[in-house]
């Protein structure tokens, strides 16, 4: 899947997300948990889970998390 760098966008402070009409791509900083991700975007964590195929809630830092 090809993502196009001109829609990347850099919000808090330093957290690069690239939007599409499809998903966004969220890149997990330091200290972030999924817990975070999920109600940034109003979503459920277990959510987040199945969607980026996580066993666990842990992140490590620069991971890209797809929120749909």
């Amino acid at each position: 899947m090809g993502y196009d760098l001109k829609d990347k966008e850099i919000v808090d402070g330093g957290t690069y997300i690239l939007r599409r009409k499809d998903c966004i791509l969220h890149t997990a900083k330091p200290m972030e948990k999924l817990a975070d991700i999920a109600a940034k975007y109003n979503v459920s964590t277990q959510k987040l889970m199945v969607d980026n195929n996580l066993k666990t809630d842990k992140l490590y830092i620069g991971q890209i998390v797809v929120i749909y």
